[in-house]
């Protein structure tokens, strides 16, 4: 049996869009990217909406020598 573990922006309020425009996520900060990275890295499958994907395709392969982009 496999985990699945899921790592969604969402406010108080059920609102999941534009995590970029809210500081207190922590996502962009030293502690923020390092929880990110661990995820990635432990997955084994990454499942992306349309929209990030769209944003995420032509920066990752410009990310190429990371960890989580290598992987």
């Amino acid at each position: 049996m496999s985990e699945l573990v899921n790592s969604t922006y969402i406010s108080l309020d059920g609102v999941i869009e534009s995590p970029q425009t809210r500081p207190a996520t922590g996502g962009f900060g030293e502690q923020g990217n390092k929880i990110q990275t661990d995820l990635v890295l432990a997955s084994s499958a990454l499942i992306m909406g349309r929209q990030t994907y769209e944003v995420m395709a032509p920066v990752w392969p410009t990310m190429a020598g990371t960890a989580p982009a290598d992987k």
